[in-house]
């Protein structure tokens, strides 16, 4: 088993922003296999992806592209499952900011996107510490669930579900053990794959998927 593996949802505006986000990924995740799903982006974003040694990239479907980082979750996790690789732990990261003014674009890569990416250890220690928490997601925020993002996750699992917390992932920074999300590809319908989903999908129902199968969600910092 290969020890971890980085879903990377990128969008790529101006290429040149592109690389303290590989950078960052290179630096605190490189025992990673990384999975890139890449929303139509500059015209040679796909081939600088290639030259810096990234294998595993698809491009979103024009029929699934959405304004966000979903569709290109959506993919990278469809090249993922064909794959069919065995993980202890998957990241979620992606481009966040990235078409924000200059200032506000570094601020964002520094206080979120890298934030996350130093604290690689320390998620991978709260993992191998307790069997019980099934992910860790950089921010949770208490009562702001209205019911409806277990539903929009659950609708596409062909399995028994668990409740959920009442607490949401923000950020789209989170990571979960390989199982979880091995056990989510095979049950989950056909339907994920080639419906278009809501642009906050990824943020707002996919961590659910942590609790739905039985495991806890644990914060590295709670609003």
């Amino acid at each position: 088993m290969n020890k971890n593996a980085v879903i990377f949802a990128a969008w790529v505006p101006d290429i040149n922003r592109i690389f303290p986000y590989l950078v960052g990924i290179a630096e605190h995740f490189n025992d990673c296999d990384i999975y890139v799903g890449l929303n139509p982006s500059q015209n040679d974003a796909f081939d600088t992806l290639v030259k810096v040694g990234i294998k595993n990239i698809i491009r979103v479907s024009d029929l699934l592209v959405v304004n966000s980082d979903a569709s290109a979750y959506q993919a990278a996790l469809l090249l993922f499952k064909t794959a069919n690789q065995k993980y202890e732990t998957v990241h979620f990261l992606h481009t966040k900011g990235i078409s924000h003014h200059n200032q506000l674009w570094q601020s964002y890569v520094n206080d979120y996107f890298l934030s996350y990416c130093r604290k690689k250890v320390e998620i991978d220690t709260i993992l191998a510490t307790d069997q019980t928490i099934g992910g860790v997601s950089f921010v949770g925020r208490t009562d702001v669930m209205d019911g409806g993002y277990s539903d929009d996750i659950g609708k596409y699992l062909d399995i028994e579900q668990h409740p959920v917390e009442n607490t949401m992932s923000l950020l789209t920074f989170y990571s979960i053990r390989g199982t979880i999300v091995d056990k989510f590809l095979e049950h989950c319908k056909s339907e994920f794959y080639t419906q278009k989903l809501d642009r906050y999908f990824f943020e707002t129902s996919f961590p659910l998927i942590v609790d739905k199968l039985g495991y806890k969600r644990h914060f590295l910092i709670r609003w």
